[in-house]
């Protein structure tokens, strides 16, 4: 789906609005899977360079390791580590950007590993 510059100007006013005009704080952070076909390495960097336009100094990546037996699990653990900053930060805006496959069910985000090689 293509998202216009205006569309997305509007959908980022609209979800900032109603909060505080003025953060103390902004953190990004970037996830994607090591073994991925999705160019989700060119999203990463597009997602970067959108939060540095947005002014948001404090970024980061975490590439789920292919070897992770559990990356649901870990996934879930480097995200609540990410988000302790900014809740004990005050007053602070987030942005969380994943790149690759996945599904809703049951109202749960599933997240999907495809590997380079399409299995």
């Amino acid at each position: 789906m293509k998202v216009s510059q205006g569309y997305f100007k509007g959908a980022m006013n609209t979800a900032v609005e109603p909060r505080a005009n003025t953060y103390q704080n902004s953190f990004a952070l970037h996830v994607h899977f090591e073994e991925h076909n999705t160019n989700a390495d060119q999203d990463e960097s597009s997602f970067h360079a959108l939060a540095r336009l947005l002014g948001v100094r404090k970024q980061e990546s975490y590439i789920i390791p292919g070897a992770d037996s559990f990356p649901s699990k870990s996934l879930r653990a480097r995200v609540e580590k990410f988000l302790r900053r900014p809740l004990a930060s005050g007053s602070t805006v987030v942005l969380l950007h994943y790149s690759g496959h996945g599904y809703l069910s049951d109202e749960k985000l599933n997240l999907i590993k495809l590997l380079r090689d399409g299995s």
